[in-house]
């Protein structure tokens, strides 16, 4: 079965041939067609709240179809990104942990597409997440962090820090920056 954003796709270029070929036809007309034409999808189940995504259809005056976007998320958002890691993770068994006050907060978030990159502290070999912000709330959250340790640590005692890369629009164009994340997260292993 084809994915929403497919469907989306889908029905959007049906609306937008429909409504050119309405205005084609209205062209021969004799007196001036309406310049602006807005179309709306609203993808999901019927009943189920979802966003709508406005797409509007101008003619300019060639009779050429101009067609217009909603802004981007990181066409909307200002400033630098900004993000957190604070709290302690207690191992009590190599594959248990006690997760406490441990959470990743961040501000700024363009896309789902953006990543988070972590460093331990001695290095070693964790697997950490979140490390993608796919199904993440954009642009701004909160998430628990999941840890898994290597097979033979190196040490009792960790700290993790973090950084998180988004996107800006600077003249015209999306350039992606990096942020480092304030604090750190305290891994400590007590089996």
């Amino acid at each position: 079965m084809p994915n929403t954003k497919t469907l989306v796709s889908i029905v959007i270029a049906i609306m937008v041939i429909v409504a050119l070929a309405f205005m084609i036809s209205n062209r021969s007309s004799t007196t001036q067609p309406s310049n602006t034409v807005s179309i709306s999808v609203s993808p999901g189940v019927s009943g189920s709240p979802v966003p709508t995504k406005s797409v509007n259809v101008n003619i300019n005056k060639t009779g050429v179809p101009v067609i217009s976007y909603p802004p981007t998320l990181a066409q909307t958002l200002k400033g630098p990104a900004t993000c957190s890691a604070t709290g302690t993770i207690k191992f009590l068994q190599p594959n248990l942990y006690d997760n406490g006050d441990a959470l990743f907060t961040y501000k700024g978030i363009d896309t789902d597409a953006r990543l988070v990159t972590w460093t331990v502290t001695p290095n070693d070999d964790f697997r950490i997440g979140p490390n993608l912000f796919n199904q993440m709330p954009l642009p701004d959250g909160t998430s628990r962090l999941a840890i898994t340790l290597p097979a033979n640590p190196k040490a009792k005692h960790y700290e993790l820090t973090a950084k998180v890369n988004y996107g800006r629009v600077v003249n015209g164009q999306i350039e992606v920056k990096e942020a480092n994340c304030t604090g750190k997260v305290i891994v400590d292993l007590g089996y």
